[in-house]
């Protein structure tokens, strides 16, 4: 984990986060690149727990983009 890590992750709108809290979602590949391109697939207001789920179901912003390219639309609770 690195401060670049702790710094988006706040700048994506986590606040401060504690050390298990930034040790889990890196464990569960949460970043804040992926958090961001949730957002601009039109989900800017997940949890971490929703960000982690979403990560450890596979759902990944394309795909989002491509289900709403079909009519397929919905929230993201995982």
């Amino acid at each position: 984990m690195t401060a670049d890590y702790i710094e988006g992750m706040r700048d994506a709108g986590h606040g401060t986060l504690t050390l298990e809290q930034l040790i889990t979602t890196r464990d569960h590949r949460v970043t804040p690149e992926f958090g961001r391109a949730l957002a601009d697939a039109g989900y800017a207001s997940l949890s971490l727990d929703q960000l982690m789920r979403t990560r450890d179901h596979g759902v990944t912003p394309d795909y989002i983009r491509d289900m709403k390219a079909l009519g397929v639309s919905g929230t993201l609770d995982t």
